[in-house]
């Protein structure tokens, strides 16, 4: 009989029962490092599983952090192994296929009453990376040609990647976000001071690991017209694309594997923010007079913090040697009726620098 290695306190940190909130959830998530957990019911009976994703999905929806998970877990299609007459090698198989469906590396071991007696996890069944055929990391494009016209007069002498934050570069903090979870293949759009930033990264890539390379505009071909300069090389992969005046410490592989899963030709990266007026707001009936006096209220949008996954698919629906920006490209795809979604990231991990203000935020949060 299959025994994991896992403590009780980490099997409890992989299941929730579903009177649970979603803020529960996301905690546990976090703590596991799974991207997902077993849904139990009071008496420890398997009734789903609940991932990142299905939050997400729930956050987008309106639900808050206070929500139960009851509505939004997924309670069909439950891939689980059974205690009884366990087998190494059909536990394996079923682990495997679950985790290229889903990017989920976890299942659950119940017994005849379908309660969670305990876990089998890409770990304790010792899955290498050659079992489950990972592939190379995803590339990262960085947008890094404009000319940063609301950082002057520092960007009438720098480029706008070279803006220091803290102490160190706009790009510095990029590239290091993104090698912290293992990705090191970044491709630079160049056209504003050129020269300046290819030294710069010249001399970042001679002191690391990373490997680069460029997409030269010779000229300014808007926010995302310079991907048509791939030409036959464009990535055979999702890709992502980032502003550099866009800082993100998140996890970009789960970004990018809820991208796959979720089959989107775009994934925009999203985050909540707040938006307190700091007057009363009149509130009129339809007659012109007034129904109340709303007193300071807060405002909640969800906005785009920059950052993008890509299908290669998108690059041939950007015309060539054109200005052409991300926002076009997003209305052409939706009016083909092609899939673009979501991925909502907390705000706290989440900062613009494209302005002066920013930037003392920036200084003020971190």
């Amino acid at each position: 009989m299959f025994k994991s290695n896992l403590s009780e306190k980490q099997k409890g940190l992989l299941k929730i029962t579903e009177d649970k909130t979603i803020k529960d959830a996301l905690l546990r998530i976090n703590q596991n490092l799974q991207k997902c957990l077993i849904v139990v019911d009071k008496k420890n009976k398997l009734k789903g599983t609940i991932s990142d994703g299905n939050i997400r999905r729930g956050l987008l929806k309106g639900m808050t952090l206070e929500s139960k998970i009851k509505g939004i877990y997924n309670k069909k299609n439950i891939i689980y192994v059974k205690q009884k007459n366990f087998s190494l090698s059909e536990a394996k198989k079923k682990l495997i296929k679950n985790y290229h469906n889903t990017f989920i590396g976890i299942i659950p071991i119940i017994n005849e009453k379908k309660n969670v007696e305990d876990f089998f996890t890409i770990d304790s069944a010792q899955i290498t990376n050659n079992d489950l055929k990972i592939k190379d990391k995803a590339d990262i494009v960085v947008m890094s040609g404009g000319k940063g016209m609301r950082l002057k007069p520092f960007t009438e002498i720098f480029p706008k990647p070279l803006i220091p934050v803290g102490n160190k570069t706009a790009i510095d903090h990029i590239i290091d976000n993104f090698e912290n979870f293992g990705f090191n293949n970044f491709i630079f759009s160049l056209n504003y001071k050129s020269k300046l930033l290819k030294a710069y990264l010249q001399e970042k890539k001679n002191k690391s690991k990373i490997k680069i390379k460029y997409l030269e505009e010779k000229k300014p071909l808007g926010t995302i017209g310079c991907l048509r300069l791939f030409g036959k090389n464009k990535p055979k992969k999702d890709f992502f694309v980032i502003n550099c005046d866009t800082m993100i410490k998140s996890d970009f592989q789960n970004i990018i594997d809820y991208h796959k899963t979720q089959k989107n030709l775009i994934t925009v990266v999203v985050s909540m923010k707040n938006y307190t007026i700091p007057y009363g707001v009149c509130v009129l009936k339809k007659n012109g007079n007034l129904d109340y006096i709303s007193e300071k209220p807060t405002e909640r949008y969800l906005v785009n913090t920059g950052l993008y996954v890509l299908n290669p698919k998108v690059i041939n629906f950007i015309p060539k040697n054109k200005s052409y920006n991300l926002d076009e490209l997003i209305s052409k795809i939706k009016n083909k009726k092609l899939k673009i979604g979501f991925f909502p990231i907390e705000d706290k991990n989440w900062n613009d620098v494209g302005n002066w203000n920013d930037i003392n935020n920036f200084f003020k949060n971190n």
